[in-house]
């Protein structure tokens, strides 16, 4: 059974400091972590993406965290 959008964003939300410090620890600015966790949050819901456990959603948005602070890294 997949996640529904409501249960997604509860995930996320409660997950923030993780996901935030993880693309930090890349970026090593703060607003910019709090930046690519917010796009997390929107391709998340925006995207054709199903998330299947909560596992799934999170290791997801860890990688895409990260793939998103290599991207900012790589840019400036």
């Amino acid at each position: 059974m997949l996640l529904s959008e409501q249960k997604v964003l509860q995930t996320l939300m409660q997950h923030r400091i993780r996901i935030s410090a993880s693309a930090w620890l890349i970026v090593r600015n703060t607003h910019t972590a709090e930046d690519i966790f917010q796009n997390v949050v929107l391709k998340a819901m925006t995207r054709d993406v199903a998330f299947e456990s909560e596992s799934a959603l999170l290791s997801w948005a860890f990688i895409t965290a990260r793939r998103e602070g290599l991207d900012w890294v790589a840019r400036n």
